[in-house]
């Protein structure tokens, strides 16, 4: 399930507690939609990926979406991180590591979180 804040437009952040192909495929459609609404405001776009809850994932999915962002020419999108549980980012050790041997288009940043962000008080 993916929950999206875009109220701070143009900072946009996808809560994700499960990340399987169904939730990939959304996932491409709201960055899609958001980098076209990005283009007719002609504004630049912050991405935050808030995996902190993630239950459900498959690896295969979590690397294809860091691979499709990697390489997809988002001109309108600065940069984007990803937020991760500190105490339980093995599941994201491979991908991560990916990320970084990988030649991105735009950065693309791990962040390593003790506690769940509000995002509700951002």
């Amino acid at each position: 399930m993916i929950i999206t804040y875009d109220v701070l437009f143009p900072l946009i952040i996808y809560k994700i507690n499960n990340f399987q192909e169904t939730d990939y495929k959304t996932l491409i459609k709201q960055l899609a939609y958001h980098h076209n609404k990005a283009i007719s405001q002609k504004c630049f776009i912050n991405i935050y990926i808030d995996l902190y809850h993630l239950d459900d994932y498959s690896n295969y999915y979590l690397q294809q979406i860091i691979t499709y962002v990697s390489n997809y020419d988002y001109t309108k999108i600065n940069s984007v991180k990803i937020f991760i549980d500190k105490k339980n980012s093995t599941y994201l050790l491979k991908t991560s590591l990916y990320v970084s041997n990988s030649v991105s288009k735009i950065p693309i940043e791990l962040v390593e979180l003790d506690k769940p962000k509000n995002w509700n008080n951002k």
